[in-house]
């Protein structure tokens, strides 16, 4: 008997014939677009084979195809990716079809289905040039489990003599094309005949072209599935399902952050938070650069090496008068750290050094006064700290893309890849957006109940921020992690 279904609104719905025209173009795409591509591009290179070149060998086999180069490799691996999708849905659709009470030879067909064409993603991705063993595992799996399929899938076939008749033709063919496919790669391998390796390429290609045929037949045998997809709770209408846990008050969804309309202003308002982070870690991770400067000219301690604790400035922020000051000017404060960019014009490595220090330390400082302004409002604390973090991230990946380098640091310039002057402009913007608005928070303590002690609060915030800085604001050292 079958299940009840739910009733619902349907909101998409096709015949199942169409899973299996995805599955056979996207398959179809993926051998012939890098075949067109390998010929093109490296003709020569991927008919080349260990005995003979041009013109003795003149066809590419499928492995030198889709293995040995790029780009015709990463159109095969593009297209394999895509094709994985309708592959899945039409062993799960044989499978229904073909399921009867107390028959498990349709389950042992979908679990071969499943394995072939999860060692099909083992030697499309595994190159026999990254490992040959697993390639050739995976392949010679892939080869094995075709014969089950196959067989399972005739005795499974529903009584329609076309799709018999094109199953044992496009089956039958595929295992006879393994003879002379065989013969001939002995002949090339054993015996180094010239051009017998052409001639095994194009039995292999047949091979190719057989096997997503035979599977290319359950179009008509998917005919008469209808994939229907329905909506039961009304989800797609923006009516979200009520849950009983959950109150829904008047005017107040509960799903708010995905119905809200695009605006132009929150994006740029956001590329603006990012870039400010972005901004902060640079100067961060410049200091200690400038720093090293000093100790390494002198060969020991120089002194300057104390402008590390430049770090710890939030502390001042325990004094009231200046927290007032600070939070109430903190355009100003944000203004004054890009003196860390500005360090670019500086000659001397003393100044660049201060320059530098003097941007951390205040950077440091309107950040933390940043943070506490927003400390009552949980969104707007919230979209700050995710900016800064993707800041760092930012960092890291532009360090990567300039090769540990970073193009707003003060010890790079023009001719070394820098754009300090672009850097200083868009920082200027970043916070002048972001600042627009002013103090929106509160300068002094709201009255609440007492949840822990603050030092040690400060003591976790700071070792979060230690560990951030010392772990993931270089690229070089996550690539080790990998």
């Amino acid at each position: 008997m079958a299940p009840k279904t739910k009733d619902g609104d349907v909101v998409l719905a096709f015949s199942g014939k169409w899973v299996t025209w995805a599955h056979t173009f996207t398959a179809y795409a993926a051998f012939i677009s890098a075949l067109i591509v390998g010929v093109s591009l490296h003709y020569h290179k991927i008919v080349k084979n260990e005995h003979y070149g041009y013109p003795q060998e003149w066809f590419p086999s499928v492995s030198a195809t889709i293995g040995d180069r790029y780009p015709e490799r990463s159109f095969f691996m593009f297209f394999i990716a895509i094709t994985s999708g309708p592959r899945f849905a039409l062993v799960g659709l044989w499978y229904l079809l073909t399921k009867r009470p107390g028959q498990q030879l349709s389950k042992y067909v979908a679990i071969v289905g499943i394995f072939r064409t999860i060692t099909c993603g083992g030697w499309t991705y595994v190159t026999s040039t990254d490992d040959h063993d697993w390639h050739d595992i995976f392949m010679i799996s892939y080869l094995v489990a075709t014969l089950p399929w196959t067989l399972g899938c005739l005795a499974l076939s529903p009584p329609n003599p076309t799709t018999i008749k094109y199953r044992k033709i496009f089956g039958g063919a595929f295992f006879g094309t393994i003879v002379p496919l065989v013969y001939f790669f002995i002949q090339h391998k054993v015996h180094k005949v010239a051009g017998a390796y052409t001639t095994y390429a194009f039995f292999e290609w047949s091979l190719v072209l057989l096997d997503v045929a035979f599977d290319a037949v359950t179009m008509l045998d998917f005919d008469s599935f209808e994939v229907v997809i329905k909506d039961v709770t009304g989800a797609s209408k923006g009516q979200p399902k009520r849950d009983s846990g959950i109150e829904m008050h008047k005017d107040k969804p509960v799903v708010q952050v995905l119905n809200q309309s695009f605006l132009w202003t929150d994006a740029i308002d956001a590329v603006a938070e990012v870039y400010h982070g972005f901004v902060f870690w640079s100067m961060l991770t410049s200091l200690g650069l400038c720093v090293w400067y000093f100790p390494l000219w002198n060969m020991g301690i120089s002194g300057y090496e104390i402008l590390v604790m430049v770090t710890v400035t939030p502390f001042l922020l325990s004094n009231r008068s200046l927290r007032r000051f600070v939070v109430n000017n903190l355009r100003l404060v944000h203004l004054l750290s890009l003196s860390g960019l500005v360090a670019y014009k500086f000659e001397l490595p003393e100044f660049r050094l201060f320059a530098v220090g003097l941007g951390v330390a205040l950077s440091c400082l309107a950040w933390t006064a940043t943070w506490s302004t927003s400390a009552f409002q949980p969104n707007q604390l919230e979209t700050k700290v995710t900016a800064w973090t993707l800041g760092l991230i930012l960092h890291s990946v532009v360090k990567f893309a300039w090769q540990t380098s970073n193009p707003i640091w003060p010890i790079v310039h023009a001719s070394n890849g820098g754009y300090n002057g672009t850097g200083l402009i868009l920082a200027v913007l970043a916070v002048l957006r972001t600042t627009r608005n002013g103090t929106k928070g509160s300068a002094s303590p709201v009255e609440r109940s007492q949840q822990g002690s603050s030092v040690l609060a400060a003591f976790g915030i700071g070792g979060l921020f230690f560990g951030l800085h010392s772990l993931l604001s270089d690229s070089s050292t996550m690539i080790l992690w990998v």
